[in-house]
């Protein structure tokens, strides 16, 4: 688990996405971190399976906030994710 967060193949280097690892002390996690708003999210092929209750927190963070949505599916030829309606 620890190296997918810190380990990128070059096959993905064109996302340019941030990564932030937390890892837990004891019974606490470090205080909140100031980070800048994101321009747009975009949901893997695996974002279904979570809990619904959690993506629909995101959905509502991401309207409050006017963070627009982005579903991606993988390319049917190549090794890499597109918008689900760009195929």
């Amino acid at each position: 688990m620890i190296a997918s967060s810190l380990i990128k193949s070059k096959d993905w280097e064109y996302e340019q996405e941030w990564r932030l690892t937390i890892f837990k002390q004891k019974e606490s996690f470090p205080q909140k971190l100031t980070i800048p708003n994101p321009k747009a999210i975009y949901l893997g092929t695996r974002f279904e399976l979570n809990d619904k209750a959690l993506k629909d927190k995101l959905f509502e963070i991401a309207e409050q906030k006017k963070i627009p949505i982005f579903r991606m599916v993988k390319h049917p030829t190549e090794f890499k994710l597109i918008l689900a309606n760009s195929i």
